[in-house]
């Protein structure tokens, strides 16, 4: 008897591994994200998961808010959020000039996507978020390379922030 258990055991174990796997990863999965490249050895970028929590809502209300607003040339509008992680900088500091980094997020991204990514700088006393758009390109295995400038490196290093990627809205 405890052979059959012990077999069943192993069974539905096996068959959730096998429905896991198959599984595709979708944008705010739990998949780890990843940092796989920095323009400075001196520099440490790290980036988490974020729940859906106030800075998600605010991001949310930032785009419906301004959908005349543009980024890169486009309308805010025309785009919903797709993933947003935390963003901690440490070791920068202003000689090193721009920082790049590549993040690796749980949607792989087509390169010829229509994007926006925002960097957004949490405000710890009121917890207002104050969005800025970030210079990216899209890689050959669909993460993401993102530039911030020194102003917005120090920010982040100095402060709280997230960095997200809008993606344009399927047409309706």
């Amino acid at each position: 008897m405890k052979k059959v258990f012990s077999l069943l055991v192993v069974l539905a174990l096996a068959l959730s591994a096998v429905a896991f796997a198959e599984e595709a990863p979708v944008a705010g999965s739990p998949v780890p994200l990843e940092v796989v490249n920095v323009s400075s050895d001196a520099v440490n970028v790290i980036v988490d998961e974020v729940e859906e929590n106030e800075v998600a809502k605010q991001l949310l209300d930032f785009v419906a808010a301004n959908d005349s607003a543009t980024v890169f040339g486009e309308e805010l509008g025309a785009y919903e959020m797709v993933e947003m992680a935390t963003l901690a900088i440490s070791g920068y500091e202003e000689s090193v000039g721009d920082l790049t980094f590549t993040v690796k997020f749980a949607a792989a991204f087509e390169q010829d996507a229509k994007l926006a990514v925002l960097i957004g700088l949490i405000n710890a006393e009121d917890l207002t978020v104050a969005w800025q758009p970030v210079n990216f390109t899209v890689e050959e295995d669909g993460s993401v390379t993102a530039t911030l400038t020194a102003e917005q490196a120090l920010a982040v290093q100095n402060g709280s922030a997230v960095i997200s990627v809008l993606q344009e809205k399927a047409a309706e």
